[in-house]
C-alpha cells in the first residue's frame, strides 16, 4: 500500500517537475486601490495559466493568451477579495494576491448566497464579511439585534475572509452581523443567519391552530401545520374522514429550507366531512402526527306529536350543539305562536331529556309537556334552537281525543302555488331591476393625480381642450429606415445570473411605482426595456404599440377604456386586455392595485424563465381558460427555472390577492438567490450565428416572421 502511494506521488512530482509557481504583476500580498481605480493582474507561468475570482461572473473580464493571462477592471468595492492564479493542467501549483478596494460607503462584502448558512452541529462555520479597507480594526461579531453572542462561542477574525465560528451549537442559531470599528466609528455588515440542526434526525409538527374546532355548515376551513425535520421529508399526507369530498378541497405543501408548511382547505364544509383530520410525515430517521377533531354545527330538525295519553306532547330535535326546546301555546288556527298577528301567546313549562350523542355526530333531545282541555281550538309549538339556526313544528288541538296538524282553507294547493309563482316572478324583477341600476355610464374624462402626494385629483374634459392642427406632426413625407445596422452583437451569452437580475431588476422597478401609488396595470416582458449594460427597465409601450391588431390584447366583457393618442389624435373606444397577464380580480371584477401588478409579475417571471415562451402555452383564451383561471389553475415550472424562483411564481398566483407578497418583499427574495457561484450558462435567445453577419439592405429582410417571435403567436390569445 505504502509503495502504491509513493508510486503515484512520484508520478505526480514527474508530471509538475520543470514548472514554477505562477508570478502574478504586481508582485505584492496585498494591493490597495480607491474605487474608480484601474485593477489590473498580470499572470505569467510555464504552461497556460488562468484566473479564479472570488465571484464567478468577474471570470468574464480575464484574457487569456496561453501562458500569459491579464485581468483588469475599474475597480468597484465587489471586486475585494483574493484571487488566485493557478495552472489550468496543475491547479495545485498557484499564487495568490489579496485586493482591498476602498469605499466610504461599503466597508463589507458578502456573497449573495452566503446570508443563510444551514450547517449540522460540530462543524466549524465561515460567515464571509470581507473588509474592504485593511485600516479598519477590532473586527468582531454580535447578534443582528444588538445583544452579544451566546455563552461560550468562539470564533476568529480574518480581514480577508471574514468570521470563523468554531464547532457551532443548536442554540447557536439566530441572525448575526460583522462589526468592525473605523477611526472610532462603527461599521455593521449585513446580516447572516445562521441554522445549526442535530445531526440525528427528527420531525417536529405544530399545529397553527386548537386541534379542536367547530365551523358552522357550509363554512370553509384551512388547516395548517408547520414542521421542522432534518433530513428532508420523504412522505407527507393527510388521513381525512371516508367522506371526505376530495374535489373541493385542496391540499398544499410549501418547502422554507428545513422547514415546511402542510395547509389542507376544506371548501363549504358538510355535516357528513365532521371527524378527525390527521397530518402525518416522515423522514428517514423519524416520523410524527397531528390531529384535528372536528365538529359541524347542524340546524336543528324538530318534530312535534301526541304521546301515548291524549293530554301529553312530545318533541324531538336532533342538531349540533345540543337543540333548546321551549313550547309555546295561542288561540286559535296559527302557523307559529311566535309570530301570530292575535298577540296572545303563552309560554308552556316542558320537560327535556338528551336521548342520543354520537362522536361527531348530531345531539337528539326530547321535551315533552302537558295540555289541559279547551273550549277553542289551540295551536302549540315546539321551538328548537342553537347556534346554526332554529326549526318549529306546530300541532292544533280541539278535542283531546283528536288532533291534526294546522291547515286551513286558505292554505289550498292552487292558492299556496299562484302565491309562489307570483314571489318568484317578482325577486327575479327585482333582480334585473338591481343590474339595470348597477350598469355603468361612462363618460369621457382624463384624470390627473398630482404627483406630490398621489392623492388629489383633477378630471378634465378633453373635448374642451385646444387643439389646432399645425400642432400635428407631418408624415406624408416619412419615410421607414432600417436599424439592422446600428444593432450590436452581444459577445456574452446569457446567464442564470442575468435572468435572475433582470427579474430583479423589474422588481425594483415596479416596488418604486407601488410606493408611488401608482398601478402599471400591464406587466408583461413586452414592456420590458434592456439597455446596453444589460440592465431591465420596466416600461409602458402604451399606444405606441398597435393594440387593435396585436393579438396581446384581447376584448373583454363590458369594461369600456379611452385610449388617448397624443400623436395622431385618435380615440380607440373599445377595450383591449392581456388576459393571459391579468390577474382573476381583474378579469372577472375589473379591479386593478398593486397586488393584480404581483400576478402580472408571476406570468413575467414564467416568461423569463422560459426563454421567451407565451405564457398558458397551446392554450386558447375561451370559456375553459377562464374558468381554469377562477379555479386556480397554474402553469407548471419552466425549464430554466430553479425551483426557489417558481416557489415566488406560485406565491404571485395566490387567488386571494392580501396573500401575495409585495414587490419589496419579492426583491428580497430574488436578491438572496443572486450568487457567486453561478456557472451555469444557457443558450443565447438572440439570433447569433458562427460567421459575421452581412449589412441589412433590403429592410424586408429586417422583419422576423412569427415563428421568431413566440410571445407574439395567434394562438396565445382571441377574443372573448
Amino acid at each position: 500500500m505504502h509503495r502504491w502511494v509513493l508510486t503515484l506521488a512520484i508520478l505526480h512530482c514527474t508530471a509538475a517537475q520543470g514548472l514554477n509557481l505562477p508570478v502574478i504583476n504586481p508582485n505584492v500580498s496585498e494591493l490597495v486601490l480607491d474605487v474608480g481605480q484601474q485593477l489590473s493582474l498580470y499572470c505569467e507561468g510555464n504552461e497556460d495559466v488562468t484566473w479564479i475570482t472570488r465571484l464567478a461572473k468577474h471570470q468574464k473580464l480575464e484574457r487569456k493568451y496561453g501562458k500569459y493571462s491579464h485581468f483588469t477592471t475599474r475597480a468597484t468595492a465587489e471586486f475585494t477579495g483574493t484571487y488566485k492564479c493557478a495552472y489550468q493542467n496543475h491547479t495545485d501549483l498557484f499564487t495568490t494576491v489579496h485586493v482591498y478596494v476602498k469605499d466610504p460607503k461599503i466597508f463589507f462584502v458578502a456573497g449573495m448566497y452566503s446570508n443563510y448558512i444551514m450547517k449540522p452541529e460540530g462543524v466549524d462555520v465561515l460567515l464571509p464579511c470581507l473588509l474592504t479597507d485593511p485600516g479598519v480594526t477590532e473586527l468582531s461579531l454580535r447578534m443582528k439585534n444588538g445583544s452579544s453572542v451566546p455563552s461560550g462561542m468562539v470564533y476568529t477574525g480574518d480581514r480577508q475572509r471574514g468570521i470563523t465560528i468554531q464547532n457551532v451549537e443548536p442554540r447557536f442559531s439566530g441572525d448575526y452581523v460583522c462589526v468592525a470599528m473605523k477611526n472610532g466609528v462603527e461599521k455593521v455588515s449585513k446580516s447572516f443567519s445562521l441554522n445549526v440542526y442535530q445531526k440525528e434526525g427528527y420531525v417536529r409538527l405544530s399545529a397553527q391552530q386548537d386541534t379542536t374546532l367547530e365551523v358552522s355548515e357550509g363554512e370553509d376551513l384551512e388547516l395548517k401545520v408547520l414542521i421542522e425535520a432534518y433530513p428532508a421529508i420523504l412522505e407527507s399526507r393527510w388521513d381525512t374522514p371516508r367522506s371526505h369530498n376530495v374535489s373541493g378541497h385542496k391540499e398544499e405543501f410549501h418547502r422554507f429550507n428545513n422547514r415546511y408548511e402542510s395547509v389542507l382547505k376544506l371548501n363549504r364544509m358538510k355535516t357528513t366531512e365532521r371527524g378527525q383530520y390527521t397530518f402525518y410525515a416522515r423522514n428517514a430517521n423519524s416520523d410524527s402526527s397531528v390531529t384535528f377533531h372536528i365538529q359541524i354545527h347542524q340546524k336543528p330538525v324538530a318534530s312535534v306529536g301526541f304521546q301515548n295519553t291524549t293530554n301529553q306532547l312530545l318533541c324531538k330535535a336532533s342538531g349540533y350543539p345540543a337543540p333548546t326546546i321551549q313550547w309555546y301555546q295561542c288561540p286559535g288556527i296559527q302557523d307559529r305562536c311566535t309570530e301570530n298577528d292575535t298577540g296572545k301567546i303563552e309560554q308552556l313549562r316542558g320537560n327535556t331529556i338528551i336521548l342520543q350523542t354520537t362522536p361527531y355526530g348530531h345531539i337528539e333531545v326530547e321535551s315533552s309537556v302537558t295540555v289541559g282541555t279547551f273550549n277553542e281550538r289551540m295551536t302549540v309549538e315546539c321551538l328548537a334552537s342553537n347556534f346554526a339556526g332554529e326549526d318549529h313544528a306546530a300541532i292544533l288541538t280541539e278535542v283531546i281525543e283528536r288532533s291534526y296538524l294546522v291547515n286551513d282553507e286558505l292554505f289550498k294547493p292552487t292558492l299556496t302555488a299562484s302565491i309562489a309563482v307570483a314571489t318568484l316572478f317578482l325577486i327575479l324583477l327585482m333582480i334585473l331591476l338591481y343590474k339595470y341600476k348597477q350598469k355603468p355610464r361612462y363618460e369621457i374624462r382624463w384624470k390627473i393625480v398630482e404627483a406630490n402626494n398621489g392623492n388629489n385629483y383633477t378630471f378634465i374634459d378633453p373635448t374642451q381642450l385646444p387643439y389646432n392642427v399645425k400642432w400635428e406632426f407631418p408624415r406624408d413625407k416619412l419615410r421607414l429606415g432600417s436599424m439592422c445596422d446600428g444593432i450590436q452583437e452581444d459577445d456574452w451569452s446569457l446567464d442564470m445570473d442575468d435572468l435572475l437580475r433582470f427579474s430583479y431588476q423589474v422588481a425594483q422597478g415596479l416596488d418604486f411605482l407601488a410606493e408611488k401609488n401608482c398601478i402599471h396595470r400591464d406587466v408583461a416582458a413586452r414592456n420590458v426595456l434592456l439597455t446596453e449594460g444589460r440592465v431591465a427597465k420596466i416600461c409602458d409601450f402604451g399606444l405606441a404599440r398597435d393594440i387593435m391588431n396585436d393579438s396581446s390584447y384581447v376584448v373583454k366583457g363590458n369594461v369600456l377604456l379611452f385610449v388617448i393618442n397624443s400623436i395622431a389624435g385618435s380615440m380607440a373606444l373599445q377595450a383591449r386586455l392581456p388576459v393571459k397577464w391579468m390577474a382573476p380580480e381583474s378579469i372577472f371584477d375589473c379591479v386593478y392595485t398593486s397586488q393584480s401588478d404581483v400576478w402580472s409579475y408571476g406570468i413575467l417571471l414564467w416568461e423569463i424563465f422560459s426563454l421567451g415562451k407565451g405564457p398558458y402555452p397551446s392554450m386558447l383564451v375561451d370559456s375553459k381558460f377562464y374558468k381554469k383561471v377562477k379555479d386556480g389553475y397554474q402553469m407548471s415550472r419552466p425549464d430554466y427555472a430553479p425551483p426557489e424562483i417558481y416557489t415566488i411564481m406560485k406565491m404571485c398566483w395566490n387567488l386571494e390577492p392580501t396573500k401575495r407578497p409585495t414587490f419589496n418583499k419579492i426583491g428580497q427574495l430574488i436578491e438572496r438567490l443572486l450568487g457567486d457561484e453561478t456557472k451555469q450558462d444557457y443558450e443565447n435567445i438572440q439570433c447569433a450565428t458562427t460567421e459575421e453577419s452581412e449589412p441589412c439592405n433590403d429592410p424586408k429582410s429586417c422583419d422576423q416572421g412569427e415563428e421568431d417571435q413566440p410571445l407574439l403567436k395567434t394562438n396565445n390569445y382571441q377574443f372573448c
